[in-house]
C-alpha cells in the first residue's frame, strides 16, 4: 500500500542532484526517492538498534556501578546507598505537585490517635487526590495537634506527599514499612540501632532507609527492598498511607 509523503529541501543543490538522477535512470523524481530510502534502510536499521542497544548498555551498568563506583567518591556503601536512594525519592518518586494542608478537627483520645471519621474522610478526600492526578499513591502525615482544654475537640494540620512511582528499576520504596523515630535518637544510634531500641523488626532484607520527612524531633524513614526480595503481601499496597507522629506506642 503506497503512501503520500511530503518532503521540503532548503538546499537547492540537492534537488538538482535527484533532477539528474531521474534524467539518468529515466524515473520520476518519487521513484529515485524510494531507491534512496530503501538503500538507506540498513543502515538506518542499524543506528536504530545501536541506539537501543546502547540505552540497555547504559542502564545495566548503572545498576552495577551504583555501589562501587559512588563509594569510591563519597565514602562507605551503607551511606552511599541512602544518598543515592534519597536523590530518586527526591526526582523519580515524589511528585513536585504541592498539596494544600488539609485542616481536620476531631474528639480528643487518650493517646492521640486519629478518630475512625477522621481517618475515613483524609482516606477519600486523597483516593480522589491520587485519581485526578494519576499517582501511584500518596503520604499524609499530621504535622500539628492542636489542643484547647475547655472542648473536647482538637484540630490537626498535615502535609500530603503524591508519589509517582513506588519503585525504580529493580528498587521498590516499601511504603507499606515506613516508621516515625526520634532525630536525636536516630544521630546517636543510627536507624538500625533505633529500631532494635524499640524492638521493631522487619523479616525482609531492607537495603536501607531514608529520611523522607521530618516534623518537630521526628523522622519519617523509609525503607527500600530489592523486588526480588519483595513479599508477595507486599506487593499489594495500600493507595493511602496515613502517617500521625502524636500516637503514643505506634509505628505510624
Amino acid at each position: 500500500m503506497s503512501k503520500k509523503v511530503t518532503i521540503n529541501f532548503k538546499d537547492e543543490s540537492l534537488i538538482t542532484a535527484v533532477d539528474n538522477f531521474c534524467h539518468v535512470k529515466d524515473v520520476s523524481r518519487s521513484a529515485a526517492f524510494e531507491l534512496v530510502v530503501k538503500a538507506s534502510v540498513p543502515f538506518l536499521n542499524k543506528i536504530t538498534s545501536y541506539h537501543y542497544q546502547a540505552r540497555q548498555i547504559e542502564m545495566i551498568l548503572l545498576r552495577q556501578s551504583i555501589h562501587g563506583h559512588i563509594s569510591q567518591i563519597r565514602g562507605t556503601p551503607e551511606i552511599t546507598h541512602e544518598e543515592f536512594f534519597l536523590t530518586v525519592w527526591n526526582t523519580h518518586i515524589k511528585s513536585a505537585l504541592w498539596i494544600p494542608s488539609i485542616e481536620n478537627s476531631q474528639k480528643k483520645t487518650n493517646d492521640g490517635s486519629m478518630g475512625t471519621l477522621e481517618i475515613k474522610n483524609i482516606t477519600e478526600r486523597l483516593e480522589v487526590l491520587v485519581d485526578t492526578n494519576r499517582a501511584k499513591a500518596a503520604i499524609h502525615i499530621h504535622t500539628d495537634r492542636i489542643t484547647d482544654d475547655n472542648s473536647q475537640y482538637l484540630k490537626g494540620y498535615s502535609n500530603t506527599i503524591l508519589l509517582k512511582e513506588t519503585s525504580y528499576g529493580e528498587y521498590y520504596f516499601d511504603i507499606n514499612k515506613i516508621v516515625v523515630l526520634p532525630i536525636t535518637e536516630l544521630i546517636i544510634f543510627g536507624v538500625k540501632g533505633v529500631l532494635k531500641r524499640k524492638d521493631i523488626y522487619f523479616s525482609h532484607p531492607y537495603i536501607c532507609w531514608i529520611n523522607i520527612y521530618h516534623t518537630n524531633n521526628l523522622a519519617v524513614m523509609l525503607p527500600i527492598i530489592c523486588k526480588a526480595e519483595l513479599p508477595q503481601c507486599t506487593k499489594n499496597e495500600k493507595k493511602i498511607i496515613l502517617i500521625n507522629p502524636f500516637t503514643t506506642g505506634s509505628k505510624k
